[in-house]
């Protein structure tokens, strides 16, 4: 029943939970899963964090969690990829996302976070990655049905599956606990690495920091599937600069 009362949300305050859920928080949660702090679950189950970001943002971000929907599935003929369609609640503001779309795989435990985003004649396709936004030069046609966005998106990331040489490659993050390795996770969140990454603790594993010889932290080492190393990195290391080895050398 309509209530004369019921306070609307306005543009402003829609525009700042919008920004907020499609360009900070989600992709923050998206490079959690992919440094194995969290799993699928999490992800298709976004709306179970909404007394968290309620509880601890400011109080002029008003949340549709209504009319905001998630839903969750599996690729076709795939069992390893799975997907999070999002729809983000109206009413959508220039440069707004419209939807979003999380994309992963089981096996190597990554995803990639995809935008909808409102533009001039029509929507664009985005990828946000930590801090950083991409944009595919993709526009859609306005229009409430995702299913063109859903495609889009997969035929990108089919595409982009023939770049890995070998997508057995993982990397190894050694680090204790200190001020230096917090340090070193700020500048993944901002730059999420594009590889699967095992956290090593030294203070429990003293077989692989031996096997590694590992004498400081943080230090990153690229291996493939048997364990060979390939290249390490040591000391604060931002991710955008492992990123662009694993591109230069290992994908084609």
């Amino acid at each position: 029943m309509w209530n004369p009362f019921k306070k609307k949300v306005s543009p402003t305050e829609a525009y700042q939970s919008n920004f907020f859920l499609a360009f900070d928080f989600i992709p923050m949660v998206v490079g959690l899963y992919n440094g194995w702090k969290l799993e699928e679950q999490t992800l298709s189950d976004l709306k179970s964090w909404k007394g968290f970001i309620n509880s601890r943002l400011k109080t002029d971000m008003k949340f549709d969690w209504v009319n905001m929907d998630v839903s969750a599935t599996d690729v076709n003929n795939n069992p390893d990829m799975f997907i999070v369609l999002i729809r983000f609640a109206k009413p959508y503001t220039m440069a707004a996302a419209k939807a979003g779309l999380i994309i992963g795989s089981r096996k190597i435990h990554h995803a990639r976070f995809f935008t909808l985003e409102c533009s001039i004649g029509g929507n664009m396709i985005c990828e946000c990655i930590g801090n950083n936004h991409s944009n595919f030069g993709i526009t859609l046609p306005e229009s409430d049905d995702l299913s063109p966005f859903l495609m889009a998106v997969l035929k990108i990331v089919d595409k982009e599956k023939t770049k890995i040489i070998n997508s057995s490659l993982s990397i190894l993050y050694f680090y204790m606990k200190s001020k230096m390795t917090e340090n070193q996770d700020a500048l993944l969140r901002e730059t999420p690495l594009k590889l699967p990454v095992k956290r090593v603790n030294l203070d429990e594993d003293e077989v692989l920091q031996t096997k590694y010889n590992i004498r400081v932290w943080p230090v990153f080492v690229l291996v493939d599937e048997s364990g060979k190393e390939l290249h390490r990195w040591q000391g604060l290391t931002k991710g955008q600069k492992i990123n662009d080895y694993i591109t230069e050398n290992y994908e084609r």
